[in-house]
């Protein structure tokens, strides 16, 4: 058994875990702006920089709460990861050309990851939605 205190002596994740949130949230955010402006018209273009930029929204509020601790961007992270599925299976539809043969699920789909954002969102301001998330 390695021990892993004995090869990083000095490691302070408090410190790597937060930059490495946000060095992959800027990561994505790259890559939807470079599959807006480049990928213009090709197929799955925009479903990918939507989900891409969810992604960059749930992995900067997880760096940010990682290192500030603040309520709020606790359930930033936690609105954008509920909407991150819907982004990826409509992106996977869209790829694959069944976007047609599962439209009603994609629509439950987005309509149940609006509701729990909402109510992530809310837990901001609500006492009785915080309990709830």
């Amino acid at each position: 058994m390695v021990d892993m205190a004995a090869i990083t002596p000095g490691l302070d994740t408090s410190v790597v875990a937060p930059l490495l949130y946000l060095l992959s949230a800027v990561g994505n955010l790259c890559l939807a702006v470079l599959v807006v402006f480049r990928g213009r018209g090709t197929r799955g273009a925009l479903p990918l920089s939507i989900l891409c930029l969810a992604l960059f929204v749930w992995q900067m509020g997880e760096g940010l709460y990682e290192s500030t601790g603040t309520r709020h961007w606790r359930y930033m992270r936690l609105a954008a990861s509920s909407v991150a599925p819907a982004f990826l299976f409509h992106f996977v539809l869209h790829y694959v050309r069944r976007e047609r043969e599962y439209g009603r699920v994609t629509w439950l789909l987005y309509g149940v990851t609006t509701l729990f954002s909402l109510l992530t969102a809310g837990a901001i301001a609500f006492r009785a939605l915080r309990e709830l998330v």
